[in-house]
């Protein structure tokens, strides 16, 4: 049998097709000199290169190739397997043990490191500054609340608490609706206005502008 015919895992030797030596998987030369290992091993060039089950120190297992190699290019150092990173070159943040250039989702960097949001915080920038919240709470000035406070708050379809975009308005509702008004301006459908517009009349507390088609309006004037 000629050399060129050798199936994968022999080595022609002799005019002969040899098994490679487990654990190599793939051999050159002579059945022991590995060229790939089976797996669960990993090969180990030496000058008669042989598969490991453990890497000598100070080389690792690297899972990517499997062989004995240093750490991963993006490792500054690792343990144990080549791929598992406790730190990272410049410009990449350790996620977990993987060296990545941008921190997952609800992460934030730190000295290198991702670091969980706090809380109910789904995303954010700091440990203290949230930029979106779990479903059950609501932004309100960088941290995430289960209930939005009562001084004039709306609540957006983003989850996010807000005030009112009225400045007068006092209280409003998640549609930005206004339902009651600062003094000395008047609820009109919603707003909040100086006066009773045309086909208003004011409500008996003098807050609030009722509809009234055929009234004169404007008589409840307020400065």
């Amino acid at each position: 049998m000629v050399a060129a015919n050798c199936p994968s895992g022999t080595v022609p030797i002799d005019r002969t097709c040899l098994s490679c030596t487990s654990p190599c998987s793939t051999c050159s030369g002579s059945t022991t000199h590995c060229l790939s290992c089976v797996n669960s091993t990993y090969l180990y060039n030496t000058t008669s290169p042989t598969c490991v089950a453990t890497c000598p120190a100070p080389l690792l297992m690297n899972n990517n190739s499997q062989s004995c190699t240093g750490c991963d290019s993006t490792c500054v150092s690792c343990s144990l397997y080549a791929t598992n990173c406790t730190s990272c070159a410049s410009n990449l943040y350790l996620q977990g043990n993987a060296c990545q250039s941008n921190c997952d989702v609800g992460h934030y960097p730190l000295g290198g490191i991702c670091q969980p949001c706090p809380g109910n915080c789904s995303a954010c920038i700091s440990n203290v500054a949230c930029t979106a919240c779990t479903n059950s709470t609501y932004l309100y000035i960088s941290t995430c609340v289960a209930v939005c406070p009562t001084s004039r708050p709306i609540i957006d379809i983003s989850g996010v608490c807000s005030t009112c975009t009225d400045v007068y308005c006092s209280q409003c509702d998640s549609n930005n609706y206004c339902s009651q008004c600062y003094f000395p301006r008047l609820l009109v459908q919603g707003t909040c206005q100086t006066s009773c517009p045309t086909d208003y009349v004011l409500d008996g507390n003098g807050t609030t502008c009722v509809y009234s088609p055929g009234s004169s309006g404007g008589g409840g004037t307020l400065t």
